[in-house]
């Protein structure tokens, strides 16, 4: 899988592979900036998650990282280069795929594949054996001579997720990739992006409302609310810097209720008449589970689980807070 590889032009190897250095963007007429003093670095073979809510800066921020929009004020740099004065240099590092995904709808599917990476640096036979590569990893090589037009919403996003990573450049932007991709392509989408970080060190930006898919993949997240980043590092850290409860989920009778020992002791929720779940601190695990096998309930306890706080939690954790405080 993905044997070829188109040529790149990256300066300094140390540098990172994107980095926003006091970012500013006011859109003309505009009284608010959508983008506001944003800072982010992604190390190269790194895949970061950029998640905030609608209207939060995502896409903004994106357009400027692949010199689509110019920045108010501050500086972006792609493989160690100045956007602003390196602009041809970096269109042969970092490739994009927008929330919409513009095809030309009047090619067949081999063909816009086959341009795209003869224009990222591909010659027409390396271009034609990495489409009908992935088309076929994708269940999709029956397509390769439809036209663009006829395709379902999904399959035209995998097929411009497939021109987006043709000819591996060292950054891949993504934004959205899933949107109305189905449930069996997106797990093959997730599992090659992580294949193309781990085999060649591709580095991904990732945009995306599927908290829940992304936390698989991503190796850092940058939280982003009304135009500003509030949070940023890897997942795991963020948790235990901000102190958020593991989840111990029980399965028990329905008809057993629990002691006011447990009660007092521990904060629990009852999810339903037979799951119940108490949340503790990294610290108190053991005890907790101490009290529960010497309590009543202990006998009748039918299946633990424990959870560490996931990307959802984080994430909604860190925009009420932030919302909280405007």
């Amino acid at each position: 899988m993905g044997s070829i590889i188109g040529n790149t032009n990256i300066q300094g190897q140390e540098s990172p592979i994107l980095a926003s250095y006091g970012v500013y963007k006011k859109y003309t007429g505009s009284t608010t900036y959508a983008n506001i003093n944003i800072n982010l670095s992604i190390a190269r073979g790194q895949v970061c998650g950029l998640l905030g809510p609608n209207g939060a800066g995502k896409t903004t921020f994106v357009r400027q990282a692949c010199g689509l929009l110019r920045p108010t004020s501050g500086r972006i740099e792609v493989g160690g280069l100045d956007i602003a004065t390196q602009r041809n240099y970096v269109s042969q590092i970092i490739s994009y795929l927008g929330q919409i995904a513009y095809t030309h709808r009047a090619l067949k599917v081999i063909e816009f594949i086959q341009f795209t990476g003869v224009y990222r640096g591909l010659t027409p036979k390396q271009a034609i054996t990495q489409a009908r590569e992935y088309l076929e990893y994708f269940d999709m090589l029956s397509l390769e001579n439809q036209l663009l037009e006829y395709l379902s919403g999904g399959e035209t996003r995998i097929v411009a997720f497939i021109a987006a990573i043709i000819g591996f450049k060292p950054l891949v932007v993504l934004d959205e990739p899933t949107n109305d991709v189905d449930p069996e392509k997106r797990i093959k989408l997730w599992k090659l992006v992580k294949a193309l970080k781990n085999d060649y060190n591709i580095s991904f930006l990732l945009v995306t409302h599927n908290i829940h898919e992304a936390a698989d993949v991503v190796d850092t997240v940058a939280i982003i609310n009304n135009g500003e980043i509030i949070k940023e590092g890897v997942p795991n850290e963020l948790a235990d810097s901000m102190g958020m409860d593991i989840k111990i989920d029980l399965l028990i009778p329905y008809n057993l209720d629990i002691s006011e020992k447990i009660l007092c002791n521990h904060r629990v929720d009852r999810i339903d008449d037979e799951h119940i779940r108490i949340y503790v601190n990294k610290e108190s695990i053991q005890r907790t589970l101490n009290d529960l096998y010497s309590d009543q309930i202990g006998e009748h306890i039918r299946s633990i689980k424990i959870t560490p706080p996931s990307l959802e939690d984080i994430y909604l954790r860190n925009i009420q807070e932030n919302n909280n405080e405007k």
